[in-house]
């Protein structure tokens, strides 16, 4: 499983925490749907690196994390991610 809420962003790209990374150069294509009512965000990414799940962790840890560069995304879907993504680092900051 993958979770969105822990995606961070860098300049076209993210990282995700998963329980299950693929393997780097893997071609995957992502579907974001940021809140409720957004509209869903199809992109293409590419896997540039991973961190393999720590095999001592929980069954359901979010140990294992991928980094992939986005190679095609609208304009309009990478905008709604970075004010998602600095939306939620600001409410982590403050709370």
């Amino acid at each position: 499983g993958t979770s969105w809420p822990n995606l961070e962003s860098a300049p076209g790209g993210a990282c995700i925490l998963t329980n299950r990374p693929l393997p780097a150069g893997s071609e995957i294509r992502v579907q974001l749907r940021l809140t409720p009512d957004a509209p869903i965000d199809k992109a293409r990414a590419v896997v540039r690196w991973v961190r393999e799940v720590d095999a001592a962790a929980g069954h359901g840890d979010m140990s294992g994390a991928m980094g992939i560069e986005f190679i095609e995304i609208t304009g309009d879907a990478l905008t709604r991610l970075k004010i998602f993504i600095e939306a939620k680092a600001a409410a982590e900051l403050f709370a």
